[in-house]
C-alpha cells in the first residue's frame, strides 16, 4: 500500500468511496474533490492500483491543518490505510510549518476511538446540521523542516 497525492485519474474512485460512505460524511460535490485536487490537498491510499481510501485537509493560515474528511473502504478497514494517510498529513502539515492537525467527527462513529489511538485529544463537542461532533487536535510540535529563529536579514 502507498499513500500519495491524488491525480485527476483517480476523482472517480475517490467519490465512489466518498458515497458510499455517505452516512458518515454526508454528500461530497465532485467538484468539492476536484478543487480539493486542484489545490493539492487530496491524498490516496492506493493498494495494486486501486484506490482504498483517502483524505482531504486544508492548511490554514492559523497555523492549523483541518482534516475535512478522511475515508477508507469499508473492506480495508484496521489495516493501517487511515493511519498512513493521517501519517501523511502530518508529515505534510510540517513541511508547511504547520502548528498542529484539527478534525470534526460525529460523536457516534468508531472512528473517535482511533483519533484518540493516534494521539489526538478531543477539545470540545459542538452542534452539528443533524449530529453532534467532537472536535479533535494534535499538536505536531517543533519540525526540521522550519527554522524555530527564521533568519533575520539586514539590508546596508
Amino acid at each position: 500500500m502507498k499513500v500519495r497525492k491524488a491525480d485527476p485519474k483517480d476523482l472517480e474512485a475517490i467519490k465512489q468511496i466518498a458515497d458510499n460512505n455517505r452516512h458518515a460524511l454526508g454528500f461530497i460535490p465532485k467538484a468539492i474533490l476536484e478543487e480539493q485536487l486542484r489545490r493539492g490537498e487530496l491524498f490516496v491510499a492506493e493498494e495494486q492500483g486501486l484506490i482504498i481510501g483517502f483524505v482531504s485537509f486544508h492548511h490554514r493560515r492559523d497555523g492549523w491543518t483541518t482534516i475535512r474528511e478522511l475515508c477508507v473502504a469499508e473492506k480495508e478497514r484496521n489495516k493501517g490505510v487511515g493511519r498512513a494517510l493521517i501519517e501523511e498529513v502530518e508529515l505534510n502539515a510540517r513541511q508547511a510549518c504547520q502548528i498542529g492537525i484539527r478534525l470534526k467527527c460525529p460523536v457516534d462513529l468508531p472512528a473517535n476511538g482511533f483519533y484518540a489511538q493516534l494521539g489526538f485529544t478531543r477539545v470540545a463537542v459542538e452542534d452539528g446540521k443533524r449530529r453532534y461532533l467532537a472536535v479533535w487536535e494534535k499538536l505536531l510540535g517543533p519540525s526540521s523542516y522550519c527554522p524555530t529563529n527564521p533568519p533575520i536579514f539586514s539590508f546596508h
